[in-house]
């Protein structure tokens, strides 16, 4: 029997580790499901001669680094291109003829997850797959990122969304924001797709890097904040930990505290080794307490947005301490407990099964 071809619409291959790892995550999942599955890059549509050319451009890479124009490590882009081009494969759609192939090769449409659905950063019908009808659609794991979706935007989430099979969202906002608008009762909350992959199996991806110190702090920051050196240092103070570790982020490429070793170039799989030998992550990325959270390894969060901010995506992290059972991680000049990883791994197992258990259904 032929297996069923699964394009996955999510975003990937951008200069931000967490982004590529849960595109990953999801598209392995479904790949070891049985399907066949590609990922489609992000294309302009209706097909006129404007969108077309544009489409174009971007598969040449003339706007790749459009919103990163100051990334000093090339040499890291290159290897998360070279990550992605390994482990998933790639759907170029240019023009009218290539999406009618695509969509005649596809079984089921997937909305994948990270901030797809964030309509305060952008508004993109590509991301809730507008450009199809006719076919199944389902969403894994999609996040708004806020609260709430701005009202502008309203009608034309409710429309593409009505013909959406199955639902699901990562954060129990995102939940409420999409069930009210749409009306559907269905509508149900899942891990983000970084925890459907076992620690086992990230440690198994990972590099292996000589002469690391016994014990680091790593820090991963997405916000270019003047308080975040001077908390490094605390904290490093606090901790009596003397090596501090830097993965620059693509948000914020230049970041370093005295004494710190960077690791610029850093691919995918030395991402995953640096965060799994650390002693303590210190960071303000979703994903990078997500992924601290899978691999048993403590850490530290700070607030890369006030609470007060119409587009905090604060929600987010709050939703996942509060799902795992995690006492808050907000640094507020002390240095908060060490987490029972023990419950909170039995917590995942069992959010894992359900998870897993809402992919299967949606796509069979």
């Amino acid at each position: 029997m032929k297996r069923k071809h699964i394009s996955l619409v999510t975003w990937y291959a951008k200069p931000n580790y967490g982004t590529t790892l849960q595109a990953y995550a999801l598209y392995r999942t479904i790949e070891k499901l049985g399907y066949t599955i590609d990922v489609l890059r992000y294309f302009r549509y209706p097909f006129n001669l404007l969108n077309i050319k544009d489409n174009i451009f971007s598969l040449l890479g003339i706007r790749r680094f459009w919103k990163y124009p100051s990334e000093p490590y090339p040499e890291k882009m290159y290897r998360i291109r070279r990550f992605c081009s390994t482990h998933m494969t790639e759907r170029v759609v240019l023009s009218p003829i290539s999406c009618s192939l695509m969509l005649d090769q596809t079984d089921i449409l997937v909305a994948g997850s990270d901030q797809l659905w964030n309509c305060h950063d952008h508004f993109r019908p590509f991301e809730f797959l507008g450009f199809a009808s006719g076919i199944k659609k389902i969403s894994y794991g999609t996040s708004i990122g806020t609260a709430d979706i701005p009202e502008q935007y309203h009608g034309a989430v409710r429309r593409y969304l009505s013909d959406f099979s199955s639902i699901s969202l990562r954060e129990q906002s995102g939940v409420d924001a999409i069930a009210s608008l749409t009306g559907r009762k269905d509508v149900c909350k899942v891990l983000d797709p970084t925890f459907l992959v076992t620690a086992d199996e990230w440690k198994h991806i990972a590099s292996d890097i000589p002469g690391l110190p016994e014990r680091y702090i790593l820090c991963y920051l997405l916000a270019d904040n003047k308080d975040y050196p001077r908390i490094v240092e605390q904290i490093r103070s606090q901790t009596g930990i003397k090596d501090v570790l830097i993965v620059p982020s693509g948000e914020n490429p230049h970041f370093s505290v005295t004494g710190s070793n960077i690791h610029g170039d850093a691919g995918i799989e030395d991402f995953l080794r640096l965060l799994s030998g650390a002693s303590l992550v210190v960071t303000d990325s979703f994903h990078g307490m997500a992924l601290s959270i899978n691999l048993s390894r403590d850490f530290i969060a700070l607030r890369r947005f006030d609470d007060d901010d119409s587009s905090s995506q604060n929600s987010r992290i709050y939703d996942l301490f509060d799902t795992l059972g995690i006492p808050s991680r907000f640094y507020d000049g002390t240095i908060p407990p060490d987490i029972d990883y023990t419950a909170v791994q039995k917590t995942l197992a069992l959010l894992w099964t359900e998870s897993m258990g809402y992919l299967v259904k949606a796509l069979s």
